[in-house]
């Protein structure tokens, strides 16, 4: 389980890691140093990420805030994936375009 003093002095290294927390939750760190919190879950059988949110917006409360609400999600039947594509907002097409 991490501490929010593991969260705040985690530094890039040489590749990028990872930093395991609780319920599938860990801190991503890439070669960029932008500190990102993912969710690693299982559905259908397939393994797959979620990215809760970027660290220092959404602090480490927070996100296991958040992944107890999508766990909750993923108890439903809800892939996390399919969720994010179909709250994106459309993107704009020539004909949409002219239509208007």
């Amino acid at each position: 389980m991490l501490t929010v003093k593991q969260v705040d002095s985690a530094k890039p290294k040489e590749k990028p890691y990872r930093l395991s927390d609780i319920n599938g939750l860990y801190l991503y760190i890439p070669l960029s140093g932008k500190k990102v919190w993912q969710l690693r879950y299982q559905f259908e059988g397939k393994e797959k990420i979620h990215t809760v949110g970027k660290y220092p917006e959404i602090s480490l409360a927070e996100a296991r805030d958040k992944v107890f609400e999508l766990k909750k999600e993923l108890a439903n039947g809800i892939d996390l994936s399919k969720r994010k594509r179909s709250t994106e907002k459309p993107k704009d097409t020539f004909s949409s375009i002219y239509q208007e």
